[in-house]
């Protein structure tokens, strides 16, 4: 652990490189060869952005929109976790996995991650008016062409859905369920994406499959020996889903049958002549099993004509006519046959009405005529013991077991393996989806993945592509293709059970911490997870996803906050000898950080305190920078020039009066105001007889000078009169909140008693 540890600290784990690696149109199977650390690479994971593009538009209310390409990030969170447990079940995968997302890397799709996982970003697309696995699927002919074939008309609505609804109207026509689907200009882009990645996903497994039939190089190892044979298996995590259109009915969400138009490119492009589908989503596929009928049956047609043919091309030889000595149909195939098997509730979508036709289709087991068709119903279970017990054993049965009969005979080249990897019956998916009960546990994807590549592996060359199909909550998307993909990535030759405690509620929730997306802005981003398989998975999932979708950096330490420079003024210690108590004035910013106060002011708005705010302006004259005592004696008398001292903070006066704080020696002089010399005899104080002797102005030998860094301002006396009008006010009870030195009495606080 100490060197996993040290792995830990030294990779660049918070932001790892993206990378985004395509096949693309017509790519080889080189690029996606094993690890060139020599890790067998067995599946790989196919990602598509385009799908993200297909939105829903018609209001700004999508919670109630269960389907949307937003759940593929759920998906993606859990592909990361399985790339993160099978590289972190040994130590040194661990290691070689965290050493490769260094930031400053630039990682290709064969050593990102030393796990047997490669995952690939595909950028394929199939054009929907040309492509001919989507015109062999959804244009078919046979027995009578459409007035226009449904590919153009899905086209012709996408391109027009904007516009009817500026106009309010419903974008999906009326003949077709208008809760279920939904379109917008950008959906043909992800609808195509989509069918290029599980089409790509196809070339990829069939060209890495026979680069496995290759025999075995015996070249030293060194830089030219031969890298690993490529992952013959795959998960594409795409959405629509597909398994529930039709030829040219779409539903459920489903607007073309992904997984239908690859078995068409499986044969058109790779001769593939037998290909078994198993659907283990929670609904019955009810689109596939019905191009399914109309395909087989249209194979059946064409190997009776074919037959025909033969036939009469043989007793044309036995007859000695013609002089034919080759067959000229040798090359010429009757069409794909295909093995169609669903696991599902009989009770959910389409046959929750209880509607018979439906309900009918949704049970057929047959194989005859041509047809090749399996479906079993979910049953509730007790335990998960009680499920592998007793239902398990009959799922795979009508699946796997049925499949194998029709593969009997066929060459593994022959032969390839599709998977409606529907999520939406795992445990965990919401109660509104699967309200009736019947449901899988999370172990089930891996243990039917680790069964179905090996059923693969024996009878197709591993040829094994899965593609999403249903799953409507994140933890069911989440858990269920953490599982799945383990079980792809899984050797079939250990025995299963080792990971049963990887998925268990406690490591979903650290996983969900993890990567979950702040719904702020603002919001603190997550805290590095403390286990280190979460913390790869973290990055992993990071370095999966679009630039879009990044997570927040994880946070950083704060710098400590810097020194306080706006302070409230404290009042300094009381005076001795019952002289009154001093008020002290601190800078608010440092000197260095000041330019000069201005030299003169017309105006001067001093913004008081406590109820009365309706203080006069005084006239300035200027900054007086004669000594404080000087500015006192000059007033001619000391009792009637006695300065106000008043307690407001120095942020206010400089706020009110739109000046920058003056330097620490102005601030002794502050606000001074020239009046002219009074009476010798001080004012009369409050008239009552009882009130106390006045204290002696500043300049009094029984009175302490005035603090140097005080706030003062002389009042302005009136031109008719010589008593200041601002000291009457105060005497007058109309100014509360401040104390007057030399000229009059505290003033109290008629509210609370306090004296200020």
């Amino acid at each position: 652990m100490d060197e996993l540890a040290a792995a830990l600290s030294a990779a660049s784990l918070n932001s790892p490189s993206r990378h985004q690696p395509s096949l693309g149109d017509g790519a080889e199977a080189a690029p996606n060869a094993g690890a060139s650390d020599g890790t067998e690479v067995r599946a790989a994971v196919v990602l598509q952005e385009a799908c993200a593009k297909h939105r829903y538009i018609r209001n700004d209310d999508i919670e109630t929109i269960v389907e949307r390409p937003e759940r593929l990030r759920a998906v993606r969170t859990g592909v990361a976790a399985a790339i993160a447990r099978l590289a972190t079940t040994s130590p040194s995968g661990l290691v070689s996995s965290l050493s490769s997302l260094s930031i400053s890397a630039q990682p290709s799709p064969t050593t990102l991650f030393s796990s047997p996982i490669n995952i690939i970003h595909s950028t394929a697309r199939a054009p929907l008016l040309s492509h001919p696995a989507t015109q062999f699927i959804h244009a078919f002919t046979p027995p009578s062409p459409p007035a226009k074939p449904y590919p153009d008309v899905l086209h012709a609505i996408a391109a027009e859905s904007a516009e009817k609804i500026a106009r309010e109207e419903v974008e999906v026509p009326d003949e077709w369920p208008q809760g279920d689907l939904y379109l917008c200009p950008d959906s043909v882009e992800a609808i195509e994406g989509a069918i290029g990645a599980v089409c790509e996903a196809v070339d990829l497994v069939v060209a890495n499959a026979a680069a496995r039939r290759q025999p075995p190089t015996t070249a030293q190892p060194g830089p030219d020996a031969r890298s690993p044979p490529g992952p013959t298996r795959t998960f594409v995590a795409i959405r629509p889903p597909g398994h529930h259109c039709g030829e040219d009915a779409p539903s459920g969400f489903c607007w073309v049958n992904n997984v239908l138009i690859s078995s068409a490119h499986a044969h058109l492009s790779h001769s593939i002549s037998h290909i078994a589908i198993f659907d283990i989503d929670l609904h019955h596929g009810d689109g596939s099993q019905s191009i399914t009928w109309d395909v087989n049956a249209e194979t059946a047609r064409k190997e009776l004509e074919l037959a025909a043919r033969r036939a009469a091309l043989s007793n044309k030889r036995k007859s000695g006519g013609g002089g034919v000595t080759s067959d000229p149909l040798a090359g010429e195939s009757p069409g794909p046959k295909i093995f169609y098997s669903s696991m599902h509730d009989i009770e959910s979508f389409p046959c929750e009405d209880g509607n018979p036709e439906r309900v009918r289709n949704a049970s057929v087991v047959l194989s005859a005529h041509g047809q090749n068709i399996s479906n079993v119903h979910l049953d509730s279970f007790k335990s998960e013991a009680d499920f592998y017990a007793r239902c398990y054993p009959r799922y795979k049965d009508a699946l796997l077991g049925r499949a194998r009969a029709f593969l009997a005979g066929v060459p593994p080249e022959k032969a390839l393996i599709l998977v409606s990897a529907g999520f939406d019956a795992c445990e965990h998916e919401g109660v509104g989806m699967s309200r009736h009960g019947k449901h899988v546990p999370v172990s089930f994807y891996e243990t039917f993945a680790r069964d179905a590549s090996a059923f693969a592996d024996e009878l197709a060359d591993g040829k094994l592509v899965s593609a999403l199909e249903g799953g409507y909550s994140d933890r069911a998307l989440s858990s269920a293709a953490f599982a799945w993909v383990t079980g792809l990535g899984a050797d079939t030759a250990t025995p299963t059970g080792s990971s049963q405690d990887w998925w268990t509620v406690k490591n979903l929730e650290k996983l969900e911490a993890a990567t979950k997306r702040p719904k702020r802005r603002t919001a603190k981003p997550p805290s590095l997870p403390a286990d280190p398989w979460v913390q790869l998975a973290r990055d992993i999932f990071l370095s999966i996803s679009p630039a879009s979708e990044a997570l927040p950096p994880p946070p950083q330490p704060r710098p400590p906050p810097p020194p306080r420079t706006m302070t409230l003024r404290d009042r300094g210690p009381k005076q001795a000898a019952g002289g009154s108590a001093s008020l002290q004035s601190t800078p608010t910013r440092a000197a260095s950080e000041k330019a000069a106060m201005p030299q003169t002011a017309d105006k001067v708005l001093l913004a008081g305190r406590g109820r009365d705010r309706d203080w006069q302006a005084a006239d300035a004259t200027g900054w007086d920078e004669s000594p404080l005592a000087e500015r006192t004696a000059s007033a001619g008398s000391t009792s009637a020039a006695a300065p106000v001292v008043l307690s407001a903070r120095l942020a206010e006066v400089e706020e009110a009066a739109g000046l920058r704080t003056p330097t620490s020696e102005q601030v002794a002089r502050a606000l001074q105001v020239s009046q002219p010399a009074a009476s010798p005899t001080p004012p009369a104080g409050p008239s009552s007889p009882d009130s106390p002797p006045l204290p002696a102005g500043p300049s009094s030998p029984d009175s302490p000078p005035l603090p140097e860094d005080g706030l003062t301002i002389r009042p302005q006396v009136s031109s008719a009169t010589s008593e200041s009008p601002l000291a009457a006010r105060a005497a007058s009870g109309q100014v509360k909140g401040i104390r007057i030195v030399g000229t009059f009495a505290k003033d109290q606080d008629e509210d609370n008693g306090r004296t200020e």
